[in-house]
């Protein structure tokens, strides 16, 4: 815990609460302490603000919670009310406990689940009594708990979510006579209570939404695209061929794998494993079993023979991971814990009776690795054992903290991935029989999350080796790295698009909320020559831009910033209706080929505000210059401000296509200030 003081500006670092324990995951504050709801293990620590002195006030919470102390979950949730202090400790408790401030003791009353199958007390961070009243979201309604007796009651009014902020204020709302209890939901609606005649009214949003962001992607067996938010709530599947989204609720995927018409998901917290039906217009996801044995995380999932490999990361303060086999068709699960003893399951592939794994250092958050290597394991399916456990001996590879990326080639050789070597090796003996350091200059990668590999159509090996994406040929080792070498790509996968063409998408890690493509084309490229790409050339005597014509007052030559050479275009749009609200800035038109597939890339920097739609534009024109088929980049909203970035369109001209032309452009929905450098565009001929 720390303290800052603003007038000052200093800080004072009061240290760990408790040793050994990563988490203060609650704090609230009374009379000149500081109350420190503690993780993994759940503790409740007195600080005092003045001397620095810790003291332990929960030596009464697992008999109160009816738990072994080892066992107490993290103290959640923390607020003072009325001389009181609600602490609510996490699943599976999910059990709200109430401390006498004034008495220093606990009371033996609580309020959480009524059965086993109850959600309990739900989040909170501020409560705020009225009348001796207090309200907390209970079993999935809105509880009342009496501050004078501790006596609770139901409401009788529904309220399934967490309580982010609580106050009583007077809404003027003729649905809402009086003074309501008010709070937000996580998508920003605000609901308000009016406790006496047991009714809610949900609020609009009066902030602006923005785009959940993704977590995992992966391919269906019917060619369709899955991903999930972060955090969990909503889930999406995208189809490449037609375009089409189709948003869904699920929780927090951290794996999935297609098997036959179904889609599975590892869905966190608690290791749950649900499904859904790909016939479905609109996915229906339902819970089939959980992992059990302290899992928490289903990271890895793989498909094979009819059944479902996962690998699984423990819970917050457990190590050793698990194996798990599900087979779909008698519902029957086995869940092998601790395979390799204190480390999780990074990687699964199986090859006959034999299934091959390797492993990460880390388990659970909340812990330290006690294990100083990642390792690779053999286990016998029929015989149910682990025959064979071994590390990884690779020249220059030093003590790699996780193996990753399992899976077989069409050479029949297992390949996987540690830091920033690639490898294959002989399943029958076990030997590497190749390798490569793709890149030397990373060291101890990785915690949990799975490097992906991917087997492309071309032959080809597509990965996100050490978080880059890396375009590997398994003959030669020879290997290109594509898009932005600094920026860690978490997701990767390849399907195929309407022409029938396999491309890559992929999703970044920091806080990607947009799903990205890099067409995969076969065919010797050329660089098509665009007039004054890099907008070196002096304007004009009349103020034009040599190459470039339109723009409006929205874009100007500039020298301030250049990505190349000494000028850039200068976008300032500050307007979303009026004649400045839109412009397009257009290049010369090009010879151009139907049936070619054509790339244009710009650099882009954003010095605020939103790209909300397309930046860069690729236009195909027939013979009369009248537009045959027009391509749009991917709206850069939510990317890095104040670096250069990378937009790009691409597309196959359509028949009829004369000439290709690239544009950029500011829609009405844009209110930014920016600049583009480096305009390029390329041509494919089909191979």
């Amino acid at each position: 815990m720390f303290r800052y003081d603003p007038r000052s500006k200093d800080f004072h670092d009061y240290g760990q609460m408790v040793p050994g324990q990563q988490y203060v995951r609650s704090m609230a504050y009374h009379d000149g302490s500081v109350y420190a709801g503690v993780g993994s293990v759940g503790d409740v620590i007195r600080l005092d603000t003045a001397t620095g002195t810790k003291t332990k006030i929960s030596d009464q919470v697992p008999a109160l919670l009816g738990v072994e102390p080892q066992k107490v979950p993290f103290a959640y949730d923390m607020a003072v009310v009325d001389g009181w202090l609600f602490v609510k400790f996490a699943d599976p408790q999910m059990k709200l406990l109430f401390y006498d401030l004034g008495a220093g003791k606990w009371s033996d009353k609580s309020v959480g689940k009524n059965t086993p199958s109850d959600a309990g007390v739900f989040s909170f961070n501020q409560l705020q009594s009225r009348d001796g009243k207090v309200y907390v979201a209970n079993n999935r309604e809105l509880y009342e708990i009496d501050t004078a007796t501790l006596e609770s009651r139901s409401t009788g009014i529904a309220f399934g979510t967490s309580l982010r902020g609580a106050a009583w204020i007077p809404l003027d709302d003729p649905d809402l006579p009086g003074t309501s209890l008010v709070t937000l939901q996580s998508g920003g609606t605000i609901t308000a209570f009016d406790i006496a005649s047991r009714r809610s009214k949900a609020l609009p949003s009066v902030v602006q939404g923005a785009p959940n962001p993704l977590h995992n992607l992966e391919a269906a067996p019917d060619g369709t695209l899955f991903m999930s938010g972060y955090p969990g709530g909503t889930g999406s599947r995208f189809d490449p061929r037609t375009g089409r989204t189709t948003r869904f609720p699920m929780g927090q995927a951290e794996g999935m794998a297609g098997l036959g018409d179904t889609m599975y998901f590892g869905i966190y917290p608690g290791g749950i494993i649900s499904s859904a039906k790909l016939d479905a217009a609109a996915p229906a996801v339902s819970e089939k079993f959980r992992l059990g044995s302290g899992q928490d995380r289903p990271y890895v999932m793989k498909a094979h023979d009819g059944k479902l490999l996962i690998g699984s990361i423990p819970d917050y303060g457990k190590l050793g991971g698990a194996l798990t086999i599900y087979d779909p068709a008698d519902g029957g699960k086995k869940t092998y814990p601790d395979i390799v003893h204190n480390q999780s399951v990074a990687g699964l592939a199986q090859r006959g009776g034999r299934i091959y794994g390797s492993t990460t250092v880390h388990g659970g958050l909340g812990t330290d690795a006690t294990e100083s290597e990642a390792k690779m394991f053999v286990w016998d399916v029929a015989g149910e054992r682990k025959v064979k456990e071994f590390t990884l001996d690779l020249p220059g590879l030093d003590s790699p903290k996780m193996i990753s990326g399992l899976g077989f080639g069409r050479d029949g050789l297992l390949w996987g991935a540690a830091d920033g070597f690639l490898f294959a090796m002989d399943p029958a003996t076990l030997r590497v029989v190749k390798y490569k350091n793709v890149y030397p200059e990373v060291k101890n990668y990785g915690m949990w999350r799975p490097v992906y590999l991917r087997q492309g159509a071309d032959g080809l090996l597509y990965t996100t080796l050490a978080g880059k994406l890396t375009v590997v040929d398994p003959r030669t080792m020879d290997h290109v790295t594509l898009g932005d070498y600094d920026e860690e790509v978490a997701f990767m996968t390849l399907a195929r698009d309407a022409d029938g063409h396999e491309n890559i998408y992929f999703l970044g890690k920091a806080a990607e909320s947009r799903l990205r493509m890099i067409p995969v084309r076969r065919g010797l490229a050329r660089t098509v020559a665009v007039d004054n790409a890099g907008f070196e050339a002096a304007p004009l005597d009349d103020g034009a831009v040599p190459g470039w014509q339109g723009g409006g007052t929205l874009f100007t030559l500039s020298q301030e910033r250049a990505y190349t050479g000494r000028r850039s275009m200068k976008i300032v749009d500050a307007a979303r209706s009026g004649p400045e609200a839109s412009a397009e800035l257009t290049g010369e038109p090009v010879p151009a080929a139907a049936g070619a597939y054509y790339r244009a890339r710009a650099k882009v920097y954003i010095e605020d505000g939103s790209t909300d739609d397309s930046v860069l534009l690729l236009s195909f024109l027939d013979k009369a210059g009248q537009p045959v088929g027009r391509m749009a980049s991917a709206p850069l909203r939510g990317a890095d401000q104040r670096r250069w970035i990378d937009a790009q369109a691409s597309g196959t001209a359509p028949p009829g296509t004369a000439s290709v032309r690239v544009s950029l452009y500011s829609s009405a929905w844009n209110l930014m200030t920016g600049y583009v450098d480096a305009v390029s565009l390329q041509q494919t001929r089909r191979g």
